[in-house]
C-alpha cells in the first residue's frame, strides 16, 4: 500500500504537468502554433542568459543565509558545501516535488557531520520567512495590480472576494488552530514511545526553527532575504524583454507572474508544464496573446531548468570529491 501511495505521489504532478502541455498544444490552432514557435525562435537569448545568471546569483546568496542560521547551533560549515546541498534541493524538486529540502538536509549533515533533526529546522525557518515574503509579494500585487486583477476576474467571471468566501476562510483557519492546539495538549501529556521519540525529534526540530531569533546577525539575514526575493523577480523581469510583446509588462507585472510561477511550481515538478500554463494566464492580464505568454513561460522555465540541472549535476559530483575525508 505505501508503494502505490509512493507511485502516487511521483507520478500525479508529472500527470499534471504533462496535461497542462497537451490541454494547450489542443487549445491552440495553427495559427497560435506557429506564433508561439516563431517567439521562440525571434527570442533574444541574451536576456535569458542574464536571467540564469540572476537566478544563480540568487542561490548561492540562499546559500549564505543559510549558513548564517547554522551558525548559532556551533555549525560551520564550507560554503561549497552549503551552496551544494542547496542545488541538490533543487535538483531533486525536479524529480520529487516538495522532497527537495529533505535530500538538501540529508546530504549537508552527511558530509559535515551534523545533526539532521538540527538542520532541517533550520530549513523550517527559512520556509516560514520566505513564505513571510511570499505574502509581501502579494500585497504588493493587489496594491499596484488590483485593477488588472479586477479586470481578469471579471472577464473570467471568477469570485474569490465576497462574504461568504471571507467567513469560510475564517472558520477553516479557527478550525486549523484548535485542532493544532488539542494535538499538541494531547502529544504532551502522552506516553506512548512512539509520540515520546516525535516529541524528541520536533524539539530538536524547534531549536533549528529558534536560530533565527538567536542569530546575532538577523539584520544581515533580512538583508539576504530581502535581495534574494528581489533576485527572484529580477530573474523573470529581464525575460520580459526577450520578447516585444511581452516589454509593457513591468516591473510590478514581473512580480505578478512571477507569483503566478511560484504556484505552478509548488504543484508540479519544478513547473513542468504548469509553469508557462500560468505565466500564459498572468500576462492575459497585460492584454498579450496566449500564445506568446505560453512562449515566454517556457523560456523562463526552460532557462532556470537547464541552470539547475547543470549546477545541480555538478553539486552531485562534487560533493564526494571534495569531501572524501567526511564521506
Amino acid at each position: 500500500m505505501k508503494k502505490i501511495i509512493s507511485t502516487i505521489q511521483y507520478l500525479l504532478p508529472i500527470a499534471i504537468g504533462v496535461f497542462f502541455i497537451v490541454y494547450f498544444l489542443n487549445k491552440f490552432d495553427q495559427e497560435q502554433k506557429s506564433q508561439m514557435i516563431s517567439s521562440f525562435s525571434d527570442a533574444k537569448y541574451s536576456w535569458i542568459l542574464l536571467s540564469i545568471i540572476i537566478g544563480l546569483a540568487s542561490h548561492f546568496i540562499r546559500a549564505i543565509r543559510w549558513k548564517l542560521t547554522l551558525e548559532p547551533l556551533g555549525y560551520t560549515p564550507k560554503t561549497y558545501n552549503v551552496f551544494f546541498a542547496v542545488m541538490t534541493c533543487y535538483i531533486a524538486n525536479l524529480a520529487f516535488p516538495r522532497l527537495g529540502d529533505i535530500i538538501r538536509c540529508t546530504t549537508l549533515a552527511k558530509y559535515e557531520k551534523y545533526s539532521f533533526n538540527k538542520v532541517l529546522g533550520t530549513v523550517i525557518a527559512e520556509r516560514a520567512v520566505d513564505l513571510f515574503f511570499l505574502g509581501i509579494a502579494l500585497i504588493l500585487v493587489l496594491i499596484f495590480q488590483g485593477h488588472e486583477l479586477n479586470l481578469y476576474f471579471q472577464k473570467t467571471n471568477v469570485q474569490f472576494f465576497n462574504s461568504k468566501g471571507i467567513l469560510k476562510a475564517i472558520l477553516l483557519i479557527s478550525s486549523v488552530l484548535f485542532l493544532g492546539i488539542v494535538t499538541t495538549q494531547l502529544i504532551k501529556k502522552s506516553s506512548n514511545a512512539f509520540i515520546v521519540r516525535l516529541t524528541s525529534f520536533l524539539k530538536k526540530v524547534t531549536n533549528g526553527v529558534k536560530t533565527i531569533w538567536q542569530m546575532e546577525q538577523k539584520f544581515i539575514y533580512i538583508f539576504y532575504t530581502i535581495i534574494i526575493w528581489m533576485l527572484y523577480i529580477m530573474l523573470f523581469y529581464v525575460c520580459i524583454f526577450a520578447l516585444p510583446e511581452t516589454t509593457q509588462i513591468g516591473f510590478f507585472g514581473s512580480i505578478t507572474c512571477f507569483l503566478f510561477g511560484a504556484i505552478a511550481i509548488s504543484f508540479t515538478n519544478g513547473g513542468l508544464g504548469a509553469y508557462p500554463a500560468l505565466i500564459a494566464q498572468a500576462t492575459v492580464l497585460y492584454e498579450i496573446s496566449e500564445p506568446i505568454g505560453y512562449a515566454l513561460g517556457w523560456i523562463v522555465w526552460s532557462g532556470q531548468t537547464i541552470m539547475i540541472l547543470f549546477f545541480g549535476a555538478l553539486s552531485l559530483l562534487l560533493f564526494p570529491i571534495l569531501n572524501k575525508k567526511n564521506a
